[in-house]
């Protein structure tokens, strides 16, 4: 186990955040049975007191499985408990943030069944944008059909992330429809109000959204600008070759030790 990464874990971790990126894994050989390209790059970004982050872990995967994620949160909780200390094997009681993902979201909670699995903000507006554009709510938002109850009742979906949940039940919005039954955006405000309450305030993504209280880690943009700042260093290059990728790795992950060595001296 690398003595920077002992030194990581041992200063306080506090979270982990994950991202994955398609345009980063290497391609394979035209002929080859299983295409590189269908995977990603899948990076775990560790984050401490203070605010401190480092990249922890990178995967180079040929598909996006649970099985995948399994083996990827796998490795890291193997590296975690590995670090010495005086509680060896205790189970890990972490942030994790992730995308929507379900594959991901499976393969967290169980290999981190203690730590607290949270969804990122941003991809969740991102959602929540789509499907209102997707079920034709967008012209009563804006442009000439713009209808000031309909905008009020969006701004209110909009920030229920932000609400305690017990508190939820005193929001109207979430099952009034905010026009009568005859106006033409009734039927759109209606089928928006089925999707949010199947997909998001029901089931699997249920406990993941709120982020009342949270003042850091709402997103998993640090892993996403890193990826960012990584496709630039390849200068913009799709799909660069397997040793490019790991030569580049390679000195990240120096340069990350270098920056903890100092951060704990």
């Amino acid at each position: 186990m690398p003595t920077w990464f002992q030194k990581a874990v041992n200063n306080g971790l506090l979270a982990l955040v994950a991202d994955g990126v398609h345009k980063l894994n290497p391609r394979t050989e035209r002929r080859a049975p299983e295409r590189m390209e269908e995977g990603q790059l899948y990076t775990i970004h560790g984050v401490y007191r203070g605010g401190f982050e480092v990249p922890l872990l990178f995967a180079v995967t040929r598909n996006k499985s649970e099985d995948d994620y399994v083996t990827i949160f796998g490795k890291m909780k193997e590296a975690v408990q590995a670090v010495p200390s005086d509680t060896p094997n205790t189970e890990p009681q972490l942030r994790i943030v992730v995308d929507f993902k379900m594959a991901a979201i499976n393969a967290a909670r169980a290999v981190f069944p203690l730590s607290s699995t949270e969804g990122c903000a941003w991809h969740l507006t991102q959602a929540w944008v789509r499907n209102r554009n997707r079920l034709g709510l967008l012209r009563f938002l804006k442009g000439g059909e713009r209808d000031p109850r309909v905008v009020h009742w969006g701004k209110t979906l909009k920030g229920l992330p932000f609400l305690p949940r017990d508190h939820f039940h005193l929001v109207n919005a979430l099952t009034v429809v905010p026009v009568e039954h005859s106006h033409p955006a009734y039927e759109p405000c209606q089928n928006f109000l089925d999707y949010f309450n199947r997909t998001w305030m029901r089931g699997p993504f249920e406990s993941m959204w709120c982020k009342y209280l949270v003042k850091e880690l709402r997103t998993t943009n640090l892993a996403e600008n890193f990826h960012g700042r990584l496709r630039g260093l390849f200068s913009g290059k799709k799909h660069p070759k397997f040793d490019e990728l790991i030569t580049m790795l390679q000195e990240i992950t120096a340069a990350a030790a270098s920056r903890m060595n100092r951060m704990v001296e």
